[in-house]
């Protein structure tokens, strides 16, 4: 798709500067930074009951598909809004489960 390199003349050959891209599935490039994509707002306050439909663990999946290939860094958004330590691990225990299930279906493709 980006040649990497350029033929100048038979002799020379020029090394072109590759856009900068993730690779996150071998079909996909994304080139749009993760804060350059708006957020959906916070979710309604928390019952701490740890639910299993809690309100953090639908915001985590909307963020996790919107930041599709920055599973860490939409990690570190979701917790740096949840002002409860316990809610805060459930909801880290969650996210690792949603990236792990998320690589299980990457592979399974």
């Amino acid at each position: 798709m980006f040649p990497l390199f350029c033929q100048i003349s038979k002799s020379r050959v020029w090394l072109k500067p590759m856009p900068i891209v993730m690779i996150n599935h071998p079909t996909r490039l994304f080139t749009q930074k993760p804060e350059n994509i708006k957020l959906p707002p916070e979710p309604k306050p928390c019952c701490l009951a740890g639910c299993t439909n809690c309100v953090w663990v639908e915001y985590a999946n909307k963020m996790a598909d919107l930041l599709n290939g920055y599973d860490e860094r939409a990690q570190e958004i979701i917790l740096s809004k949840v002002p409860d330590p316990v809610l805060r691990s459930f909801l880290k225990v969650e996210l690792k489960s949603i990236q792990q299930q998320r690589e299980r279906e990457h592979f399974d493709d």
